[in-house]
């Protein structure tokens, strides 16, 4: 985080520097002046009859330096909106889990503002009514909101990984609707039971599983025994 709001300092005070020189009338001299065409000559006669040349500032001139000052104003303009959404980030990130050291099976773990405890998991070929096209390894789990407000819970955000770190979606859960007003949205205080299906090849050994409180998160990681795999298929 420290890093983040030194960026947006060094964003702030470069937005500030452009948006100074953008004001500052361009003088003799100016690196932007190099940039400017250059002033028109007219030929005139002095007094006495003779010939001499001054340098004006036409119209032409004047635009174009309104224009240079104009591009130099929106550039500070949006460097201090990056910084400002950079700023917001960096505050936002302090809800979220950043915990790197996985839990166990029965530990609580928390992201944002749910708890989750895994309970148990094993695989099957079946569930239910459904048959998985590889094999099912179903995740048991609770979750509770400990916010103030109801939160929504994202049953496709929950990753399960397997010893080669690859990464699936939950295919559905258990129950599929639950939460009184907003369907599958947790009130505060509030304890769910739910199981997390993932429909993933024949053979697959999963050795984790990441609860997310929204797709955004962090994620709390929580290790998996390995059950025994399903028996085999006959005929």
């Amino acid at each position: 985080m420290q890093g983040k709001l030194s960026g947006v300092v060094a964003a702030v005070a470069f937005g500030a520097i452009v948006a100074g020189a953008a004001a500052a009338p361009v003088a003799v001299g100016d690196p932007v002046q190099e940039f400017l065409p250059g002033p028109r000559r007219r030929q005139t006669r002095s007094p006495k009859g003779r010939s001499c040349v001054r340098a004006t500032s036409g119209p032409r001139q004047r635009r174009h330096r309104v224009r240079v000052q104009i591009a130099l104003r929106r550039l500070a303009a949006l460097l201090v909106l990056c910084a400002a959404g950079t700023l917001v980030g960096a505050c936002d990130s302090s809800q979220i889990n950043t915990a790197v050291r996985p839990g166990e099976i029965g530990q609580k773990v928390r992201d944002g503002t749910f708890d989750f405890t895994v309970t148990q998991f094993n695989r099957s070929r079946t569930f239910r009514d459904k048959r998985a096209q590889g094999e099912y390894v179903i995740v048991a789990l609770t979750a509770k909101n400990v916010g103030v407000e109801p939160v929504l819970f994202e049953w496709a955000a929950q990753q399960l990984e397997d010893s080669t770190r690859r990464q699936y979606s939950a295919n559905f859960m258990v129950p599929s609707l639950f939460g009184n007003v907003v369907a599958n949205t947790i009130d505060p205080g509030q304890e769910v039971p739910i199981k997390l299906v993932f429909d993933v090849p024949p053979g697959t050994k999963p050795t984790r599983i990441v609860l997310h409180e929204s797709n955004s998160s962090a994620g709390a990681p929580v290790n998996l025994m390995q059950p025994p795999s399903p028996p085999p298929r006959h005929g």
